[in-house]
């Protein structure tokens, strides 16, 4: 994975180079895992048509 995508508010990448499929569930598990151990139960996202 690119650590190039990680930036300090958000993740930025590329479509199907950076941001593949299974890129996407690793980061989106990882993100889960650390809301449920900090206590948090909901999560917003948002995004851009960019």
């Amino acid at each position: 994975m690119n650590p190039q995508i990680f930036r300090e508010y958000d993740i930025r990448g590329l479509v199907a180079q950076d941001l593949t499929p299974e890129n996407v569930t690793l980061i989106g598990k990882a993100v889960g895992t650390y809301i449920r151990r900090a206590g948090g139960k909901t999560l917003s996202l948002g995004w851009d048509v960019r």
